[in-house]
């Protein structure tokens, strides 16, 4: 009996297949053809969208616009009369500092805000090194000195033995020269013995002018550099306030013309100055010139970095003008000699800060007028403006 042939019996090949966002397909292969049947998932994971930035503080401002027929007031920031760096000649470790009796009656360093006197000493280096380096040179110029008696004898008795014929003038030549050349060498070493005199002199550093102490950057043990000021002294017994005015203005100041001062610190009080020096020339930033006023200050109460205000009554511009305050200008990104501010857009709900370039014109005190860009009524970006980038959304308040 003849066997029946068997029918082979299609083989699948199947297999899953990874899906990009986490999922699977699965393929079948049959006889003849291919069949995919894909399994779909039901989600992907996605990228956390980035979180936004908060919204920056600000502060608005509406741009005004001013005659200032009444005169203008100034900002002025009080500086010392003099003030002078000191520094160590040579650098060293700090051996002492001058010794001041506190209120509690106890002696301590010196600190800063201390009163010194010209010629005091405030601090010494270790002196050791320039000691040493002081006996070597002494020992040298005592030697060269011993050498150049000598030669001076020695050329005197070749004097005598040239003239008597004993002589001959070669030698007596050679008998000169060598005086000469002790003198020379005398001579440098009474140099190097000034100098090492002048190098422990400079060890201790001292006050040329009577005043306070600025600043005090030393330390009893620290290393003290040839190139760091140790200590800021500025003599206060007159100070000087400095403010800038543009060049239209110029004409109301007058060197020895006196104004009144008023000081936050000093409620219902006026300091009166004269103006002791007007800038030759322009600052090339601003535009404006430095003008200083003197104020006599005998008991010290006006303090360096103080900022004080005046009043210049008959000084005034031409025509009304936009002024804004100064901490609402920025230098864009993008052109870096130019002027700009932040205007507040509304935009989806929110408040975005939009820059904007503006033309200005003269300072004017604590303010700058502005020539093209800006109107009066406008709002704009104070306090907060220097952080601000153009697009930054921002929670504006007055």
């Amino acid at each position: 009996m003849k066997a029946k042939e068997s029918i082979p019996f299609p083989r699948f090949n199947s297999g899953l297949l990874p899906c990009r966002c986490g999922g699977t397909i699965l393929s079948i292969l049959c006889w003849g053809a291919t069949l995919i049947i894909a399994t779909f998932p039901l989600g992907c994971s996605r990228d956390n969208p980035p979180k936004q930035p908060p919204p920056k503080a600000v502060q608005t401002v509406a741009v005004q616009e001013e005659t200032m027929a009444g005169g203008l007031r100034y900002s002025a920031n009080i500086k010392p009369k003099h003030q002078i760096d000191l520094l160590f000649k040579n650098g060293g470790y700090v051996a002492a500092l001058l010794q001041i009796r506190g209120k509690d009656g106890q002696r301590r360093d010196i600190q800063d805000g201390d009163r010194v006197s010209q010629g005091q000493v405030l601090a010494t280096l270790r002196d050791r090194d320039y000691s040493l380096k002081e006996a070597q040179a002494q020992a040298s110029f005592a030697e060269a000195e011993a050498a150049l008696e000598q030669a001076r004898l020695d050329f005197k008795r070749a004097e005598r033995l040239f003239a008597s014929g004993s002589m001959t003038k070669p030698d007596f030549e050679n008998a000169k020269a060598r005086r000469d050349m002790v003198e020379a060498k005398t001579a440098g070493a009474r140099a190097l013995l000034a100098e090492a005199r002048l190098a422990l002199q400079d060890a201790s550093l001292r006050s040329p002018i009577s005043g306070v102490v600025l600043k005090k950057n030393v330390e009893r043990g620290s290393l003290a550099g040839p190139n760091a000021p140790a200590f800021v002294v500025a003599d206060t017994s007159s100070v000087k306030a400095e403010f800038g005015v543009p060049d239209v203005l110029l004409k109301y100041i007058q060197i020895g013309k006196s104004y009144a001062l008023a000081s936050e610190a000093f409620p219902g009080e006026e300091f009166r100055g004269r103006v002791s020096r007007i800038a030759a020339a322009a600052d090339t930033g601003s535009r404006v010139f430095d003008v200083e006023i003197a104020i006599p200050n005998p008991r010290d109460r006006l303090k360096t970095g103080m900022v004080m205000s005046l009043h210049i009554h008959d000084a005034k511009l031409p025509k009304p003008v936009a002024v804004i305050p100064l901490n609402a200008i920025v230098r864009p990104r993008n052109n870096p000699a130019g002027y700009a501010v932040f205007t507040v857009a509304p935009q989806e709900g929110k408040s975005i800060a939009r820059m904007k370039t503006v033309k200005l014109g003269e300072v004017v005190g604590s303010r700058m007028t502005v020539l093209e860009g800006l109107k009066a009524g406008d709002q704009i970006v104070g306090n907060g403006a220097a952080l601000l980038q153009d697009g930054d959304e921002v929670k504006a308040f007055r």
